[in-house]
């Protein structure tokens, strides 16, 4: 099941999963509990709490491209500075600072990042 909501209604969006179960507070568009006043060492410290493996702070090039790719880890991320665009099946959503996202593992995807890159804080999940 693969679930995209807009940037005004603050729901969840879920790729991969056959019942869209997530931890609380994640959400795609803007969110209270996943904005970017926390500070990256607040998301690493809840993401790991919640089981999350590896916490990373990831800049991204302007301007690249990634063609459909997979990993073989959930995600669970939040654009902190720059946009994005991510595309799961036939849907493409742009992110922009403060928007977050989840994917469960496997779900093949493809991303691009604007002119001036993007910065992204992600959570691995791969148990």
């Amino acid at each position: 099941m693969t679930a995209f909501r807009t940037a005004t209604t603050p729901t969840p969006i879920v790729a991969g999963a056959e019942t869209p179960v997530l931890a609380a507070g994640l959400a795609f568009g803007y969110n209270t509990l996943m904005t970017t006043s926390r500070s990256f060492t607040q998301f690493q410290s809840d993401a790991l709490a919640r089981g999350f493996d590896e916490v990373i702070e990831k800049r991204w090039d302007p301007g690249l491209e990634l063609g459909p790719h997979r990993h073989d880890f959930a995600v669970e991320a939040i654009v902190t500075d720059g946009e994005m665009w991510l595309t799961v099946d036939d849907a493409t959503r742009h992110l922009r600072a403060g928007d977050a996202f989840t994917l469960e593992r496997d779900v093949t995807h493809g991303e691009r990042y604007g002119d001036a890159g993007a910065t992204v804080w992600i959570a691995r999940r791969r148990g």
